[in-house]
C-alpha cells in the first residue's frame, strides 16, 4: 500500500499537470503500479522481516506483552511507511516524464 496509492495518485496528478514531472530515477522499475507495489512488498518482507525478528530476539529474549507487539507493529509499519513511500513517489514523478 505504501507504494501502490502513492503511485497511482502522483501518476494522476501529473496527468493533469498538477504536479510536475521529476527528473529520472535510477532504479529499474516496472511501468505497471501493481507489479512494482508488488515487487517492492516482496522486496521489503524479504528485507524488513528478518531485521524485525532479530529485534525483537535480541530486546526481549523471554518473549513480548500483547501490547508491546502491537506497539512494535506500529513502529515497523510507520518505519516502512516513510522509507517506502517518498521512494514510491519519485518513480512515479520519473514516470511522469514526457507526459504533455
Amino acid at each position: 500500500m505504501a507504494a501502490l496509492v502513492p503511485t497511482l495518485l502522483t501518476r494522476k496528478a501529473a496527468r493533469k499537470g498538477s504536479v510536475p514531472a521529476g527528473p529520472a530515477f535510477a532504479a529499474r522499475l516496472p511501468g505497471n503500479a501493481f507489479v512494482r507495489a508488488l515487487l517492492v512488498a516482496v522486496t521489503v518482507t524479504a528485507v524488513g522481516v528478518p531485521l524485525a525478528i532479530l529485534v525483537v530476539d535480541v530486546s526481549s529474549p523471554g518473549g513480548l506483552l500483547f501490547s508491546a507487539v502491537l506497539v512494535a507493529k506500529v513502529i515497523y509499519g510507520t518505519s516502512l511507511a516513510c522509507i517506502v513511500t517518498p521512494v514510491a513517489i519519485r518513480a512515479a514523478l520519473a514516470d511522469g516524464v514526457g507526459i504533455a
